[in-house]
């Protein structure tokens, strides 16, 4: 009987250990997360007889109970929730709500399976028997063992299924890293600290390099390297940075291609601040930087306009105020010397305003500085250093030629060329020349003056846009000139004219007043009766009157026919051999009695016949103008004729010893209605000085005067032998600014 107990003994123990045994191996399984725990609740299930195996457990801390695991339920059991437990209960003792547990005569053995943390804490298997385990109660203990190799299971396989995880996750952070390094606009070259390089294929791109294997870093640097511009500077800062652990590099690389990198050079770390080596980083920037440069381009393009605009706008503003000052006044050289203060100091440093005169001669009309201190020297340029026509360069040329001259830098030869003598040159040099500008005065084809413009102290520098502006300004401010010279020539002309209709009329006036006289004398002795008692000198002195003032009438008529004919170009000349010195002879002649009225003598002088191919009738004209003249400005005085015969061609002069020409009208005697002194003093129209000389223009010779004042006047007339050219039947009309009244000068 001992006997049979000890081996039923010993069989009930080897039956436990075969079970326990059995369901150990079958827990092992449960170290790998990625198996089911239903499979081991299953084959507890079926070798401990359980009508339900279950594994209830916390999510997480403070969440209600979960179901990890089950035996025995249905899928609709397993969707249901489990109520939360009051706190701090035993999930042992839960009240579960499948249906499978709530027939009557189940019992439950419950185990709490308690690992020290992690998604099972708290958690308890649950066996469940209908009618009560069939096992032997022993079989409880056999449980409680497996509990806890199932705790023991369940801690290594949380422990796995964490290493699973940091492995997934460590692989998607390294698949991401790889992804995004090969997806970088950049190249990226690592070097590992233990030597090994690595880099993406955007690297491989830009400095074409071949795919496998990434050489030696010495080697990867080399090849890098040769294809930059300054490659021993590259490779030896690449090679230096290669084992540093805190040094980090940037900078700029040009290659030999043309194309630009940016690059920077730094240490790689983890976030505990392990060093795994170092990375460099290269970025094209060829198409930034050419975007950069079309974009300082466009910069720079827009702040040209920008300032071209405001450029032009302060021109224009200058040009309107410099009309608005031309268009104030007549007064031509104060407004020309408003406007040289007005260049100043936007337009000029300096400027200077040179103005032809009507007798050619230049002036200067206006000297301007920006520095108040200058203006001793400025006043020099007016004073001590007046403008020469006759000199080479400068404001000279520029009226000889006609085109403006533009001296971008100013040199010291071209400074000497302009310069009249060492102490010109000192003053300009004190003045400040450093750029130049001088432009005509030009209008209606006449070069009226000059514009000097010049920066100096300023340093700046006149171009073809200052140019321009220039020469806007000199056109406009000679047609102010040449207007306001036109309008006072108007009002001479209107006052010429004036006195010219009052001379004529008075000049016409004195023969009729004679004729009328004589003839009504001789009609009031017709009346009477008493014609035949008149003796007849008094008849003869009546008639004689009668017919020298209707002589001087015509005469008058013939002059003021004369100068229409003469402005009209329809001067008639009829061409033939004359003998100046026999129609010298016959005008004086002609003109002893005038010459005996003036209280005059006249010597002529003529040696021999001088003939020439003229027009006897205006020769005639001619000698007695000048006879007229010289009656009438040297009454009382012998007169002198003399005619001359030079090699090709006949010369006669005039002299008398009266009162002379001013000097200041030398150079207007010749023209029409002018006179040597007032109207009031000596009459006449005006016109023999000038018929005299448009005669002599359209027989192909010339007049000039030789004069003192109060000594007398001489003129001396030139006529070539041959005449007239055939071409010229009349000389041409001279142009007339005051509309058919003109300027000129008739003794």
């Amino acid at each position: 009987m001992v006997g049979d107990s000890e081996l039923k003994l010993t069989e009930e123990r080897l039956s436990r250990a075969s079970v326990l045994q059995e369901l150990t191996v079958a827990a092992l399984d449960l170290f790998d997360p990625r198996r089911s725990m239903d499979d081991f609740l299953d084959r507890m299930a079926v070798r401990l007889g359980c009508v339900a195996a279950l594994c209830l457990g916390e999510s997480e801390p403070g969440t209600g109970p979960r179901l990890f695991g089950a035996a025995g339920l249905s899928r609709a059991s397993r969707r249901l929730a489990v109520p939360a437990p009051a706190p701090g209960a035993d999930p042992a003792a839960l009240v579960l709500p499948y249906p499978e547990l709530l027939r009557d005569g189940m019992v439950r053995w419950s185990f709490r399976v308690t690992p020290p943390e992690g998604e099972l804490s708290g958690s308890a298997l649950l066996l469940f028997f209908e009618g009560g385990p069939r096992l032997p109660v022993q079989y409880h203990g056999v449980v409680e063992r497996l509990v806890e190799i199932v705790r023991t299971a369940l801690l290594h396989r949380q422990l796995y299924a964490r290493t699973l995880e940091s492995e997934r996750r460590l692989y998607e952070q390294k698949t991401l890293l790889e992804s995004q390094r090969e997806a970088s606009f950049d190249g990226i070259l690592f070097v590992a600290v233990e030597g090994q390089a690595s880099c993406n294929r955007r690297l491989r791109e830009l400095f074409g390099l071949p795919d496998g294997p990434p050489a030696m870093p010495e080697a990867l640097f080399g090849k890098i390297a040769e294809q930059v511009a300054e490659p021993a500077d590259l490779r030896a800062r690449m090679l230096k940075h290669m084992g540093a652990a805190d040094a980090a590099h940037a900078g700029e690389l040009r290659l030999k291609d043309g194309r630009s990198f940016d690059y920077s050079c730094s240490p790689v770390r983890s976030g505990e601040g392990l060093f795994y080596g170092r990375g460099w980083y290269f970025r094209d920037s060829t198409e930034r930087r050419r975007a950069e440069s079309e974009r300082l381009q466009l910069l720079e393009q827009e702040q040209q306009a920008r300032e071209a605009a405001e450029e032009s706008q302060r021109r224009a503003a200058f040009l309107a105020e410099a009309s608005r000052i031309l268009a104030a006044s007549l007064d031509w050289a104060a407004t020309l010397e408003r406007v040289a203060h007005l260049a100043l100091p936007g337009f000029a440093d300096w400027c200077v305003v040179d103005v032809v005169e009507e007798d050619r001669s230049l002036h200067r009309v206006a000297v301007a500085h920006v520095d108040p201190a200058k203006a001793e020297a400025a006043h020099q340029l007016r004073t001590r250093f007046p403008p020469v026509l006759n000199s080479q360069a400068g404001v000279p040329r520029v009226l000889r030629t006609g085109q403006a001259e533009l001296y971008q830098d100013l040199s010291p030869g071209e400074l000497e060329a302009i310069s009249r003598d060492p102490a010109h040159r000192a003053v300009l040099e004190d003045l400040g020349a450093r750029s130049l500008l001088i432009v005509p005065l030009t209008a209606r084809g006449k070069r009226l003056g000059a514009i000097s413009l010049a920066y100096g102290p300023s340093g700046r520098h006149y171009g073809p846009a200052d140019l321009a502006l220039a020469e806007d300004l000199a056109i406009r401010a000679a047609l102010a000139v040449d207007n306001a010279r036109l309008y006072l020539r108007t009002q001479e002309a209107v006052r010429a004219r004036d006195e010219f209709l009052s001379i004529a009329s008075h000049e016409l006036r004195t023969p009729v007043t004679s004729l009328q006289l004589a003839a009504q004398g001789l009609l009031r002795l017709s009346k009477s009766g008493s014609l035949a008692q008149v003796p007849p000198e008094f008849l003869a002195s009546s008639l004689e009157t009668t017919v020298r003032q209707s002589t001087r009438m015509a005469a008058l008529i013939d002059r003021l026919l004369d100068v229409s004919r003469i402005q009209a170009g329809r001067l008639e000349l009829q061409i033939e051999d004359v003998d100046l010195a026999s129609v010298a002879k016959e005008i004086v002649a002609q003109t002893a009695a005038e010459a005996a009225r003036a209280g005059c003598t006249v010597t002529l002088r003529a040696g021999g016949p001088v003939v020439g191919r003229w027009d006897r009738a205006r020769l005639e004209q001619v000698v007695a103008n000048l006879l007229s003249n010289a009656f009438k400005y040297g009454a009382g005085k012998p007169i002198e004729l003399e005619v001359a015969m030079e090699p090709d061609r006949a010369k006669l002069t005039v002299r008398d010893q009266g009162i002379g020409i001013p000097p200041d009208r030398m150079g207007r005697i010749f023209e029409r209605f002018e006179r040597a002194v007032s109207a009031r003093n000596y009459s006449g129209l005006g016109l023999g000085l000038y018929i005299v000389r448009r005669v002599l223009e359209a027989l192909g010779g010339s007049i000039r005067v030789l004069s003192q004042q109060g000594l007398g006047s001489t003129f001396v007339v030139e006529l070539p032998f041959a005449g007239p050219h055939p071409s010229v039947e009349a000389p041409a009309a001279a142009p007339d600014p005051a509309a058919g009244v003109g300027k000129g000068a008739a003794s």
